[in-house]
């Protein structure tokens, strides 16, 4: 019998200040509890900070880009399979997409200890796994929060085995809410509050059934509120390239492959017709559009382009340079020019509005599968303008609203958590010490 377990708690969408704010109304009073002897506190996330690749660094330990998972949808360079831009009709999330793709990555931290997970899509390794494949009834019928209920109730019921080390289960109503309704929507507030609810009854048969617990509670991304929509296929194609994308799979001698991720970032892969003209060329016409945010190519160095702006970030072994070119894209020229450890540029750009954005734009360059060129929208705007239902908030970008999370334990800790990376390593050295 177990008498040591973590319950590791991913609120998908879940935003601090809306926390913040319910916490100061008294709405969450089992989060306050929780808070009188614990820690809450602001890390960031990952690019794209999206649902299953900002999973990877919890379970792995590790950035989607070193794990080749670039984001929800990609084209793979590969000719033997460069028509799986991904694994289903409906989306990567909702398959065994991502646990097969992991394969050849780190062991999960499902493989190290006895563990189950209950809808969460990355689960390679759990002894015992309820895949989410509810969700897809959820998001015709709208039934979030009746699945979520089932999902935290299912939580209790394996608690109550105390037969698992490790308990993951993904509350998605918050994101799936957001998207459709907004981010500070009645629904949505409604859906932390049952969050909340459920969470009490976890801590009561936590506290009946074991002699010490570690509840960790967190996000994988933040959302904003979407009040434009960019029609990043039309753009393209106004530029004279034949373009395939999401859900229209199917390779007929197209120019462009484009692939969203949250909404607020794409890919764009060539197909065919790759010359460094055209590359010119599509990010020329990209920088005047309004809404678009950054724009991301790679040669030998990464170039990021804010309007007329430029600048590049150079990699050397652990150690990352950013040199403004013309303007400042990031904000950060105080530092342009420095070589900095990935912990040092975490501190400088901790407060800007690009928070990581150093470490976590290289990560994604290093996945071969990530695209010719990588966009991101503004706050506000996203990229995609066919969605069912309408998307009424966006995530996926570089931007603090996007990339900043949540994370609430209820120990206190000496360990340093910067990022959700690290996250993996508070959980290791909490088991391991059993």
């Amino acid at each position: 019998m177990v008498e040591k377990v973590i319950i590791f708690l991913l609120m998908d969408g879940a935003r601090s200040d809306i926390i913040d704010k319910l916490l100061a109304d008294g709405r969450l009073p089992n989060l306050a509890k929780i808070l009188r002897n614990g820690t809450y506190s602001s890390i960031t996330s990952t690019f794209p900070s999206t649902t299953g690749p900002a999973h990877i660094p919890f379970f792995l330990g590790k950035y989607p880009g070193d794990c080749n998972i670039p984001g929800i949808r990609w084209m793979e360079r590969s000719e033997k399979t460069r028509t799986q831009s991904y694994t289903s009709v409906y989306s990567y999330l909702k398959g065994n997409g991502f646990n097969k793709d992991l394969e050849n990555s780190s062991r999960t931290i499902y493989e190290e200890f006895i563990s189950a997970s209950v809808f969460e899509p990355i689960n390679k390794g759990a002894a015992h796994k309820i895949f989410p494949y509810g969700h897809f009834c959820s998001h015709i019928f709208n039934t979030w929060m009746n699945f979520d209920r089932l999902g935290l109730g299912y939580t209790a019921y394996l608690l109550r085995k105390k037969k698992f080390q490790l308990i993951v289960t993904l509350f998605a109503s918050i994101d799936e809410l957001s998207h459709r309704n907004g981010c500070m929507h009645s629904k949505v507030l409604r859906a932390y509050e049952l969050f909340d609810k459920e969470l009490g009854k976890i801590q009561q048969l936590l506290n009946k059934l074991y002699e010490d617990s570690l509840i960790i509670i967190t996000s994988d991304h933040g959302l904003t509120d979407t009040h434009a929509h960019i029609n990043l296929l039309k753009i393209l194609k106004l530029t004279g390239f034949r373009i395939r994308s999401y859900p229209i799979n199917i390779r007929n001698g197209h120019d462009l492959f484009l692939a969203e991720s949250g909404n607020s970032m794409a890919h764009i892969y060539f197909e065919k017709n790759k010359t460094d003209k055209n590359k010119e060329n599509i990010t020329r016409r990209l920088s005047g559009i309004k809404g678009i945010d950054l724009i991301l190519t790679k040669d030998r160095d990464i170039h990021i382009y804010k309007g007329a702006q430029e600048a590049i970030i150079k990699q050397s072994e652990d150690k990352y340079m950013y040199e403004a070119i013309k303007g400042d894209p990031l904000g950060l020229k105080s530092c342009s020019g420095e070589w900095c450890s990935s912990n040092q540029w975490h501190g400088i750009t901790s407060l800007s509005n690009y928070p990581d954005s150093i470490v976590q734009i290289a990560q994604i360059f290093r996945s071969n599968r990530s695209g010719d060129i990588i966009v991101t929208a503004e706050n506000g705007y996203d990229l995609r303008t066919f969605e069912v239902p309408e998307h009424r908030a966006s995530h996926g970008s570089l931007s603090r609203e996007h990339i900043s999370v949540p994370v609430i334990i209820n120990k206190k800790f000496e360990i340093t958590l910067r990022r959700t990376v690290d996250v993996h390593a508070l959980m290791e050295r909490y088991l391991e010490a059993v």
